[in-house]
């Protein structure tokens, strides 16, 4: 494994992230993506898997706070602290249309704002929190969920997924 952070996204505005795999990052405490200062960034189609904490945005002085950040179509899994790790947040962040699955935690947001986390498959078709399925800390909406992983999902016509759950 590699000790440090796979990607450090610093002051970086209106980019996107399409297929990209970040795996077994072991830095304890450090994401294996780590944002601070974006805005404007999506993550799509990718794959962090087998790190500590698969994706973390957080705050350092001197740095513009994080806004509208997408966290989509992508699979967060076998991360042993947590996938996503949210710590600091200005404006919209959304994580939806995502496999959230066997990470120690799925989401954590130790920002006080909440944080959209749905609609995503977190392993189970009762939703987050269930016995089999990623948890969710306070402070992270998760309604509807996803009641299949995203590759079996029927689409709509304008290519929503249409089996979700509630809380």
């Amino acid at each position: 494994g590699n000790a440090n952070a796979g990607i450090g996204l610093f002051d970086v505005r209106d980019s996107t992230l399409n297929n990209v795999t970040v795996r077994n990052s072991t830095w304890t405490g450090g994401g294996a993506i780590e944002m601070v200062g974006v805005k404007n960034l999506t993550i799509t189609d990718s794959r962090i898997a087998n790190n500590v904490i698969g994706i973390k945005m957080f705050s350092v002085s001197g740095y513009q706070a994080n806004e509208n950040v997408f966290i989509e179509n992508s699979t967060v899994s076998g991360n042993s602290d947590v996938g996503v790790q949210i710590d600091d947040k200005a404006g919209e962040v959304d994580i939806i249309r995502n496999d959230i699955v066997n990470n120690g935690q799925g989401v954590t947001n130790n920002d006080n704002k909440l944080l959209n986390a749905g609609p995503n498959w977190w392993g189970s078709e009762d939703g987050p929190n269930a016995a089999s399925a990623n948890g969710v800390s306070d402070n992270v909406a998760t309604a509807p969920f996803l009641t299949a992983p995203t590759e079996e999902l029927e689409n709509t016509d304008d290519g929503t997924p249409r089996r979700f759950g509630t809380e």
